[in-house]
This record gives structure tokens, C-alpha cells and sequence, in this order.
């Protein structure tokens, strides 16, 4: 695909669509949500219909005193997880009524679901350590009750931090550990995550071949059982994978699949990785124009919403993207803000 075509159709991903997902995809707790539907309105980008969607299942539960506290702690949940990937700090409130019940309750089942959303919205922020404490709290609890979604989740959740902080060892070790629990789990995102968590240890070993092979075993479990949700995780980690390979076009291909699902789902940490990926592709193709105009998309995306990871990575592109123009001054300057 030619890159100046690829780079003026980005906008037309927006206008897809992708069908809602029923209340217990989203759900931490399936059985407590086994009998909720979540209605789809064409007229909504699908990312609102499900957060419109729980709003008002929620409202309905908080109405209806007979409602189960487990239900209550579901939705909230699965509200906290929905705007983990596009305003963190909104999902943090959702958690928080969530925790507050279920610490009520004295429920660990419930503390260890809650904790685990706690873990996972720190870690899209950016907060690594307070990432770690929480899925760390989160498996102590899962493992006194026995709850192997949890502790799969909790594992998950360390292995991402873990691998953020290039300790790759460990984090194949939590993720290893996570694929083992998830293989008979009902809910096949755990695995593909376990499996994904996997690939992305070997990437930063540089060991790519490896990492690709479990990339597409990520991509085959959403695709096996129709998985549409966060499937760009896989996407753009198999274009990551081929860019490091230096197999471009093919690496433009799978990161602008990514890019449109992302879009679709209001991820802006991944929406943001993908210009950013795209940026580092155009400034290998010398493509310069287009690797600045994706590179601040970039930094515009992550620095509204506060990934802070994310935005030094786009100074340091930004900081290599100069240095190939030969602006050594704005190189300088990019280079000692991502330091």
C-alpha cells in the first residue's frame, strides 16, 4: 500500500462501525450479568453505546433495591474498564464504588476483581507502581479463594509491568503463568492477553521471531472465537514486530487494521502508538512530512489524556526525525525532553 494513499484515508476508519458487545463481554463477572443485554444503536460510535449502555443498566440496578450487590460491582466495573482506554481517571471513580461495596461486603472474590481494574487503570495511565501494588493485592486475594480468572488477570496485569520496566524474565515468567490458568478459562480474552504479554517479553529481548509467533497466537484466539474487542492489541503488535524486522509495508498493513478497531474503541493509548509507529515508519522511508504530522498526532493524543510513557517515546521520535533532517537544534530540544 502505497504510504501517502494509507496516510489520507486515516480519517475514514473513524466512520466504522463495530457491533456492541452484550454486557457479558464487558462484564469482570460473567454469572452475575448473565441475563443483561446491551442494546445497539446504529446511529452511536460503538464505544458510547456501551458505556450508554451500562450507564443505564447501572442507573436501573441502583433503583431496584432487590438488584444483587455482585451486579452492582459488575457494572461498575465494567464502566471503570471502559474508560480505561480513553479517560483513566473518570473509570478510577467507577472503581471506587465498586471496591467500596464489595470491602462491605468483605467479599475477596469482589475486592480481587475490583483490585485488578484498579491495577489495569493505573497502568494505561502510566503508573506502574501503583499498577504493581494493586494486581499484587489482587492476586493475594484471588489465590486465597481460588479464583483463576483472577490470578490470571492479576499475573497478566504484573507481567505488563514488569515488562515496562525491561524485566523480561519475570514477565515471561507472570505471563506463563498466566497462559496456564487461562487455557480453560470461559472468557478466551484471558488467554489471548496471557499469550500477548508473552510475545511482547520476547520483543524487548529482541528475540522478534519469537514474539511474532505469539502475536498471531493472540490474533488467532480473538479470531477463533470472534473476538472483536481490543483485537488491535494483537494488530499492532504484529506490525510493531515487522517494523523492527524491517518489513515496512507489511508492518503499514497490520498497524492500520490496529489503528482502525483502536478508533472504533476510543483506545487512545493505542490510537497514539499507532501514529507514532507509523511516525518511525515514514522517517525510515524518508517520508519526513508525514513522520512529523503523524508524530504530533501522537503527542497531541497522549499528552491530552496523560500517557506520559507515550509522550516520551514521541520526543524521542520526534528528536530521531529531526536529527535524519538535519535540524540539529529542534533534534536537541526533543532530545532532552524526552530525558
Amino acid at each position: 500500500m502505497n504510504f501517502s494513499s494509507q496516510h489520507s484515508v486515516v480519517a475514514l476508519f473513524c466512520g466504522g462501525m463495530l457491533s456492541a458487545a452484550t454486557f457479558c463481554a464487558l462484564c469482570s463477572s460473567e454469572s452475575a450479568a448473565q441475563s443483561l443485554v446491551v442494546v445497539q444503536s446504529p446511529s452511536k460510535h460503538p464505544a458510547d453505546v456501551r458505556v450508554d449502555s451500562l450507564k443505564a443498566l447501572l442507573q436501573d440496578a441502583q433503583k431496584t433495591q432487590s438488584t444483587p450487590d455482585s451486579v452492582r460491582i459488575a457494572l461498575l466495573n465494567a464502566l471503570a474498564l471502559q474508560y480505561s482506554i480513553r479517560t483513566p481517571s473518570i473509570g478510577l471513580e467507577y472503581v471506587r464504588q465498586a471496591h467500596e461495596i464489595a470491602e462491605r461486603l468483605h467479599d475477596n472474590r469482589m475486592l480481587a476483581a475490583t483490585l485488578n481494574v484498579f491495577g489495569r487503570l493505573y497502568w494505561e495511565q502510566g503508573n506502574n507502581d501503583a499498577a504493581q501494588e494493586y494486581h499484587f493485592a489482587a492476586l493475594k486475594l484471588a489465590e486465597d479463594v481460588h479464583d483463576t480468572t483472577e490470578m490470571a488477570r492479576a499475573l497478566t496485569g504484573l507481567g505488563n509491568v514488569v515488562h515496562i520496566r525491561h524485566k523480561n524474565t519475570q514477565a515471561l515468567e507472570y505471563h506463563g503463568k498466566a497462559r496456564a490458568l487461562a487455557q480453560n478459562l470461559p472468557d478466551k480474552r484471558v488467554l489471548a492477553r496471557a499469550l500477548n504479554g508473552i510475545g511482547a517479553s520476547y520483543r524487548n529481548m529482541k528475540q522478534y521471531d519469537s514474539a511474532f509467533v505469539y502475536f498471531v497466537r493472540s490474533l488467532a484466539v480473538y479470531e477463533k472465537y470472534g473476538i472483536t474487542e481490543q483485537i488491535y492489541i494483537p494488530l499492532f503488535n504484529i506490525g510493531y514486530s515487522l517494523y523492527f524486522k524491517g518489513r515496512y509495508e507489511d508492518a503499514s498493513e497490520y498497524i492500520f487494521k490496529a489503528l482502525r478497531f483502536a478508533l472504533q474503541e476510543q483506545n487512545n493509548r493505542v490510537i497514539a502508538e499507532c501514529y507514532l509507529t507509523v511516525a518511525d515508519i515514514a522517517d525510515k522511508q524518508h517520508n519526513y512530512a508525514i513522520a512529523l504530522d503523524c508524530a504530533s498526532k501522537a503527542l497531541h493524543i497522549a499528552d491530552s489524556v496523560g500517557i506520559k510513557p507515550t509522550v516520551a517515546e514521541v520526543y524521542a521520535s520526534l528528536s530521531t526525525i529531526y536529527q535524519n533532517m538535519g535540524d540539529y537544534r529542534k533534534a536537541l530540544e526533543y532530545n532532552n525532553l524526552h530525558h
